[in-house]
């Protein structure tokens, strides 16, 4: 590009390793040459570096390797915009967003829009069962290529390995599989939160240990939180092997956990109940019994906390549970022979048998309790409520197969998101949309302003599957195309219904704006090898680099897109010149832009005089020649205008 030529806007998604590349060349100018790390220029800066024949702690799978490939490779592909209300509610005004399609590729062109953006993240991802998840990315891989990576066949096929149809070998295909579909996701994802961002993912007891294992590399051990159990259920599970699975685990992760901080819920603590006086200590105190009751009171819950204290008898008094059996302590024994030793056990005789006591003094004036959230969801919602939920909205039992509760994601939320800083929260596996029903329930909950990015592959739904059927027989009767996707969205529109017709005057946005995943509106440029013949055919063709089909909508939010602007941006079209043009307001920041066939010195004209940050057009309406080209490039210049063609 020469001075006198405008700036080629670039619609590719972000370069990810590039600017790894250039953050490290930054900090060590000498350890980057030729595009590449020096590693022996980077040992002499950083200190030992491992050999690659040295034995150290690593994780590793086959086809980790092409996870990051994966993670380099950029995508053209963008979003367009579905704005009629058979697909969005209030597309105008509405700042929740809800996009159609493949995840991998949405992660990529959210890079530049959502960096640094995301407050708070949920999913729940395939847990890997038996049957095949539906996320085709170029990595997909049947036995064959699982051997290669492995190393267990040679460049032709020959197996070169005993263990090549082992039936280690098939279990290390199906983790391999899913690792490498899940960690250029996490990757990506990562890249979105906020520096006080959260992450939150379910999974059951096949892949944690793997799962742990990646989120450990991509987010660092450091900013580990908590591996929460969910309890999901109660009764049934007769069929299981041995042990009757009751719970589902919650990873939970900080981008960085120095900055993250969790919502604590404190309590003003009162004097009510604290009916004795301790003279030597002139405080009021109550008496707690020291023996368990309620769940888990008994000797064989806790065996550990079932030993004796000497009575003022000097007889040994074991832990009596409500019911009559030997019970427990409320405390282990260093603890409860600390409170012993310190005077804070008093005894009580009734009945000629001696009862020992805690004694809990008053609190000082304006004392608060802070309550600490439980690494152990007990009773906090179970699975089935997730099936109740759409049964109440649709009237039909059994659409969607385990659908995640709304009040689970709501709990999440409340813990890690604030009221009113318009914190935006994602899942990009959103199922049946239960973040929707959890977000919209907590806004309404605490007049919250949280907003809403979900994403859902348009996974087909086979109605020869008995478990689809009835999902595909609904969207049916509805003419909506039959993939999950369309179920999401007609949940979150009933969903939506539901607050407003509880409340008309609620002031929550229920609205979303639908997106579709889509190939770009603009040619690529073929780098290919060509002859003089295709080279001047290609050039031709390429001069009008707008593809047949695409509309000027779908074209200004590839740009909006690309420019690293809000999805929610304040878009007004506006004529000037005589010419159709959009303008777009980002949080404050204007772009002009132009998407007709030819533009006019009169409409770049008015372009400068409005005075944007940025003018957009397309390169192939200059048809008057390059003179008018070049000499906008340099009006613009001086109006302090960025300009840059497409």
């Amino acid at each position: 590009m020469t001075e006198q030529e405008p700036k080629k806007l670039d619609i590719d998604s972000k370069d990810i390793m590039g600017e790894n590349l250039e953050k490290l060349k930054e900090m060590f100018p000498s350890v980057v040459k030729d595009g590449t790390v020096d590693v022996e220029a980077l040992r002499n800066v950083i200190g030992d570096i491992s050999e690659p024949n040295q034995e150290y702690y690593n994780f590793m799978w086959a086809g980790k390797s092409e996870a990051f490939k994966i993670i380099k490779e950029k995508t053209t592909a963008t979003l367009k915009p579905l704005k009629s209300d058979d697909e969005s509610v209030d597309f105008e005004n509405t700042e929740n967003i809800f996009i159609e399609g493949d995840n991998l590729e949405v992660l990529k062109i959210l890079q530049k829009t959502y960096h640094n953006s995301i407050k708070m993240i949920y999913i729940d991802p395939p847990y890997n069962k038996d049957k095949d998840f539906v996320y085709p990315d170029k990595w997909s891989e049947g036995l064959t290529s699982y051997l290669e990576y492995s190393k267990l066949v040679d460049e032709e096929g020959n197996i070169t390995s005993s263990n090549a149809e082992d039936k280690s070998v098939k279990a290390g295909r199906k983790h391999s599989r899913w690792l490498t579909m899940m960690y250029p996701r996490l990757f990506l994802a990562r890249n979105l939160l906020k520096d006080d961002g959260v992450i939150f993912i379910s999974i059951d007891n096949d892949e944690i240990k793997n799962l742990k294992a990646i989120c450990d590399e991509i987010y660092g051990e450091e900013n580990f939180i908590e591996q929460i159990i969910w309890r999901k259920k109660s009764g049934g599970g007769q069929q299981d092997d041995y042990l009757v699975t009751e719970h589902d685990f919650i990873l939970m992760y900080a981008k960085d956990k120095e900055l993250f901080s969790l919502n604590e819920k404190t309590l003003l603590k009162t004097s009510y109940g604290y009916n004795k006086l301790d003279e030597a200590r002139n405080k009021k105190y109550k008496l707690t019994k020291l023996s368990k009751w309620g769940s888990s009171a008994h000797k064989e819950d806790r065996p550990t906390m079932y030993f004796p204290l000497k009575d003022p008898d000097g007889i040994d008094n074991f832990p009596i549970a409500p019911d009559g059996r030997a019970g427990r302590w409320r405390f282990g024994k260093q603890r409860l022979y600390e409170l012993v030793d310190n005077g804070f056990v008093e005894w009580v005789n009734n009945n000629e048998e001696w009862i020992p006591y805690e004694k809990e003094y008053e609190p000082e004036d304006n004392e608060h309790a802070i309550l600490k959230e439980r690494s152990i969801l007990y009773d906090l919602v179970e699975n089935t409520e997730g099936s109740n939920e759409l049964t109440e909205l649709f009237k039909q039992k059994d659409l969607f197969d385990n659908p995640k509760p709304s009040d689970l994601l709501f709990h999440l939320a409340l813990l890690s998101t604030q009221t009113d800083n318009q914190d935006t929260i994602l899942d990009f596996f959103a199922g049946s949309g239960s973040i929707f029903q959890a977000i919209y329930n907590l806004n309404k909950y605490d007049n919250g302003n949280r907003k809403i990015v979900a994403v859902q592959i348009p996974e087909h739904l086979n109605k020869k599957k008995k478990e689809n059927l009835k999902t595909y027989n609904f969207l049916t009767s509805i003419n909506k195309h039959t993939n999950i996707a369309e179920f999401s969205k007609e949940r979150i529109r009933r969903v939506g219904q539901k607050i407003k017709d509880e409340k008309s005057d609620s002031n929550v946005d229920t609205g979303f704006k639908v997106f579709k995943l889509s190939e770009s509106n603009f040619k690529q440029w073929d780098d290919t090898p060509k002859s003089k013949a295709e080279l001047q055919l290609a050039f031709e063709e390429y001069k009008d680099n707008v593809k047949e089909g695409s509309n000027q909508l779908d074209m200004l939010y590839e740009v909006i897109l690309a420019k690293g602007l809000s999805l929610n941006s304040k878009v007004q079209e506006i004529e000037v010149g005589n010419k159709k043009m959009f303008r777009v307001d980002s949080d404050g920041v204007e772009l002009l832009a132009c998407f007709e066939n030819e533009i006019t010195q009169s409409a770049l004209d008015e372009v400068i005089e409005l005075r944007p940050i940025y003018f957009i057009c397309l390169d192939s309406s200059f048809k008057s020649g390059s003179a008018l080209k070049t000499n906008s490039v340099l009006r613009f210049r001086d109006a302090d205008i960025l300009f840059e063609t497409v």
